[in-house]
């Protein structure tokens, strides 16, 4: 028969395997110094690195409750300019104020009664001043003494009081005529 195949005889070996890095490093005191040197600036710039994240986290912080202080106040302020506004309007129709309505025309119009409206410049029209008024200007022009003295003089307590003292006073008050608002126009509806 065949003749058998002469056992594989093993390859002459290879130089003894390559040490570990660490070993190399234990047998090189130089390569030991420089990679404990370098290991030492990773450390602390990753530490330096840390610190930074850390100030910049609470620097972000920082701002952001200061923004969301300054929403909160900036709310609050709008709160309060809201419900001053909304007492102002109270008194305002109280006092002879008309509420204006925005027409498809884009311009303002008030409702001045019996179906006449007159186009108006801002969002208010005081009746008895005869001014164009909007909320910035709604609560200075109803502080006004000239507002307030028309109030008075057109207001039914005044004039029953009026009345009464020139009664007793033997002097007869003129009766006073009331005059509409001159009529601008009237939207089609």
């Amino acid at each position: 028969g065949a003749a058998a195949a002469p056992a594989a005889t093993p390859a002459p070996s290879a130089p003894a395997a390559a040490t570990s890095w660490e070993e190399h490093l234990a047998k090189d005191p130089e390569a030991a110094r420089i990679e404990q040197e370098k290991l030492e600036a990773r450390q602390k710039k990753a530490e330096s690195a840390q610190r930074a994240q850390v100030l910049a986290n609470q620097k972000r912080e920082y701002w952001e409750k200061e923004h969301q202080k300054e929403v909160r106040k900036k709310a609050t302020e709008d709160h309060k300019w809201e419900k001053e506004l909304a007492k102002s309007k109270a008194q305002a129709l109280k006092e002879g104020v008309l509420l204006a309505e925005e027409h498809i025309d884009g311009l303002w119009y008030v409702d001045l009664g019996k179906g006449t409206w007159k186009e108006v410049q801002g969002e208010f029209f005081c009746t008895l001043c005869e001014k164009h008024l909007n909320t910035h200007t709604l609560q200075a022009h109803l502080d006004s003494e000239a507002h307030k003295k028309k109030v008075a003089w057109n207001s039914p307590a005044s004039a029953s009081t009026a009345a009464s003292s020139a009664a007793s006073a033997a002097t007869p008050t003129p009766a006073r005529a009331t005059v509409a608002p001159p009529v601008v126009c009237r939207p089609a509806e």
